[in-house]
């Protein structure tokens, strides 16, 4: 089974409690820009690490459960 990096990013960033406006404001990007990477199976490695972190309050925790 193969991971959706877009789905994993975006269920982190519901579980952070952190909105799509918050993450898209941060990255001086249009919300329709995050919302598009969270469709991608195959995320870009630096876009995901720019993402998380903004969202990660504690690390991999939330990849952790």
């Amino acid at each position: 089974m193969e991971i959706h990096y877009g789905a994993l990013l975006e269920r982190s960033m519901r579980l952070s409690g952190h909105s799509l406006s918050y993450v898209a404001r941060r990255l001086r990007v249009p919300r329709a820009t995050v919302n598009f990477w969270f469709t991608k199976p195959d995320l870009d490695a630096r876009i995901f690490f720019r993402v998380e972190k903004i969202i990660a309050k504690d690390g991999m925790q939330i990849y952790s459960s």
